[in-house]
């Protein structure tokens, strides 16, 4: 699996504190005005978001420098990007799922 690209235009912004007193942070949708709260774990992973990586590869950099996430974890966070449209897919991976989808090749 190939980490997506994160749309450019997101913001990270400093949050309140949780109500257990741990760290949080918005990442802010301007397209839609809408804000999403993050964790510790989910604000290092963006701040360390490499697009186009294989996930083992991303999930080597990343517990190499000290975020503990494995390769479920991971997918996890790129399905809720994914369902909240915060990612964009390459042309090139878009036209290749697409022809998948409908069966047509080249």
């Amino acid at each position: 699996m190939i980490i997506p690209y994160l749309r450019e235009d997101l913001e990270i912004l400093r949050g309140n504190s949780r109500e257990d007193g741990s760290p949080a942070w918005l990442l802010y949708d301007a397209l839609r005005n809408k804000y999403f709260t993050l964790g510790l774990t989910a604000f290092r992973l963006i701040k360390n978001w490499s697009g186009g990586d294989d996930i083992k590869v991303f999930e080597k950099k990343i517990n190499r420098d000290g975020i503990e996430a494995d390769s479920e974890e991971i997918k996890k966070f790129i399905n809720f990007l994914q369902l909240n449209n915060l990612i964009i897919q390459p042309r090139g991976q878009f036209d290749n799922i697409h022809k998948k989808k409908i069966g047509y090749y080249f």
